[in-house]
């Protein structure tokens, strides 16, 4: 299963083109559809929440959200809730984003050095609780990558927010440092799933740097 979704990811990049377009692909596209059925097959078997949360929310759902204050919805690495709620506005888009991100140098350095941490486990027959102990500490990796790298020059079509701002809401400005931020997690069984995935209106790596 998982070369076939591997399979899907480079064929949507491939798609995807260089520098990257995503009016190049569509929902109906084979590997965008297939890929979209293995992350919500995940997500209802409680393996993430990436397209729930963040594709196939409503703008109203969004924008009740952001009026309440945002209350504090679990994002892997967030202790805070977040200033805004944000989406991809298309499937292409979704898949597309996650899809450059996972083939990207930085992600698959960190996916070697779990996965071979994980091996060494099984390989010494350490018991189950070894195992769910290793991956409680280790079993994340992230990337970061600007949004106009993944989408291309017409990214901003493709994601949509409403920020917090004081008692009430507004559409998210995104900022030319708009980034698309994405969580994977690996699975008792060896299995790398999307955690979470999403637009943010600026670069979280930039702050605190003048």
């Amino acid at each position: 299963m998982h070369a076939q979704v591997d399979r899907h990811r480079r064929q949507i990049a491939l798609e995807l083109g260089d520098p990257p377009d995503v009016r190049r692909l569509s929902e109906g596209n084979p590997a965008v559809r297939a890929h979209l059925e293995w992350i919500r097959g995940n997500e209802a078997n409680r393996m993430g929440h990436g397209s729930k949360k963040h594709l196939d929310v409503s703008e109203s759902e969004m924008e009740s959200r952001a009026r309440m204050g945002v209350p504090r919805i679990a994002e892997p690495g967030v202790t805070a809730a977040p200033r805004s709620i944000t989406k991809f506005t298309s499937a292409e888009a979704f898949v597309a984003a996650e899809a450059v991100a996972w083939q990207s140098e930085s992600t698959q350095a960190q996916r070697r050095i779990v996965e071979s941490g994980y091996r060494v486990l099984l390989a010494q027959q350490r018991n189950p609780e070894e195992i769910r102990a290793y991956l409680r500490d280790n079993d994340q990796i992230e990337n970061t990558s600007k949004a106009s790298d993944v989408l291309g020059e017409t990214w901003r079509d493709h994601v949509k927010g409403y920020t917090v701002a004081g008692e009430g809401s507004g559409p998210t400005s995104f900022s030319d440092d708009s980034t698309i931020r994405t969580y994977w997690r690996l699975s008792r069984e060896g299995k790398w799933y999307l955690q979470s995935h999403f637009p943010q209106e600026d670069d979280p790596r930039k702050k605190g740097k003048k």
